[in-house]
């Protein structure tokens, strides 16, 4: 046993030094010091900090946001990273809480939900880029895309009739793992090359699939293929033909103007607005 060690404790009026007992077990390699778990201290924080600081970094666009906003109210100067330390060590015991708990059952069937998944890139250091496959010219990688998905309802529409998304309605996830890659738009100018033409007609495809669906612009795209394929080099019949067997795969998905008619969204905003605030500032 040690009689008299000393530990700096963050406290919401400052830093503290706290004098304890810690005990040794020599056999196990193990020790722990009674008094911070009667404090119930994390990483250093008193619990009232600790809350704070979680909360901070669930509201604010990053950790430094969130720092500078505790620096604010409080005067309590933590660094940005100090947050997503503390964070770390507390969502494993939330984590567990929250699977503990029996799923609500809401009173009110959700009429309307929607799924939608994004992803973006995100820098690390090399080690965590390993193994990743990448496009730089010597292979290496300097970005790794992170997958996000939300969920949302929406139940109500804005003075024109469009549909609008529930306030505080949607729940967020996020993975590194692998998914299969999509797309939004079928480039016209894997036909046609750059120019007016090509960006004429994507905005007239763009606008049909809206209207309607993808399978109009789906027949235009096959005949003007067939029309061009011997102007066209290797490369970009295979663009050409890949994005086309990507629509053709995902027709019922892009059922837009039926979408429309039946008073749902078929815009990708929520998600793209998660990845702004929520990988953007964090990551």
């Amino acid at each position: 046993m040690h009689q008299d060690r000393k530990c700096q404790a963050k406290t919401l009026f400052g830093t503290i030094t706290l004098r304890r007992r810690y005990y040794h077990h020599t056999r196990a390699g193990t020790g722990r010091r009674p008094l911070d778990e009667r404090l119930d201290l994390v990483r250093g924080h008193m619990p009232g900090l600790a809350r704070l600081v979680c909360r901070a970094s669930a509201v604010s666009g990053s950790y430094e946001a969130a720092a500078g906003d505790l620096h604010a109210h409080l005067g309590l100067a933590i660094e940005g990273r100090g947050f997503g330390r503390l964070v770390a060590d507390i969502v494993p015991e939330l984590r567990a809480a929250r699977d503990s708990r029996t799923a609500p059952v809401d009173k009110e069937p959700v009429v309307i939900l929607y799924a939608a998944s994004d992803g973006t890139g995100v820098p690390l250091r090399r080690r965590e880029l390993a193994g990743i496959k990448a496009r730089q010219p010597d292979g290496t990688a300097r970005t790794r895309e992170v997958k996000l998905g939300c969920i949302f309802t929406q139940t109500t529409t804005d003075k024109d009739g469009e549909p609008l998304r529930d306030e505080a309605s949607t729940t967020c996830v996020g993975t590194f793992d692998d998914c299969r890659a999509a797309g939004t738009q079928l480039r016209a100018k894997a036909l046609l090359g750059a120019g007016p033409e090509a960006t004429a007609l994507q905005s007239d495809w763009c606008h049909a699939i809206i209207a309607d669906s993808s399978a109009p612009v789906l027949a235009a795209a096959r005949n003007l293929l067939t029309a061009r394929q011997s102007k066209l080099s290797p490369e970009q019949v295979e663009t050409a033909q890949r994005e086309i067997t990507y629509f053709t795969t995902n027709a019922t998905r892009t059922r837009y103007g039926e979408f429309r008619a039946k008073g749902s969204l078929i815009g990708s905003g929520v998600v793209e607005a998660v990845c702004r605030t929520l990988v953007g500032p964090r990551l």
